[in-house]
């Protein structure tokens, strides 16, 4: 994937944002009452554009096998 600009900018994204569950807990828990509501409209957000990447990876990798095959 690193083989592009478009992929390394994934890539860096991707490398900031926590994986660990525990780690998205601990920022929930620690969110500042007076911008939960501008966070959980945010995170709603980047929700609907985190499913909209993933459908069109799926379809990628969905074409890609069936090339492959």
């Amino acid at each position: 994937m690193s083989r592009t600009e478009s992929g390394r900018r994934l890539l860096a994204l991707l490398a900031l944002i926590p994986a660990d569950p525990e780690a998205w807990a601990d920022l929930a828990d620690n969110l500042p009452p007076y911008h939960a509501a501008l966070i959980a409209d945010l995170a709603a957000q980047q929700a609907r554009n985190w499913a909209a990447l993933a459908r069109t990876a799926t379809r990628h990798a969905v074409t890609e096998n069936h090339t492959a095959a």
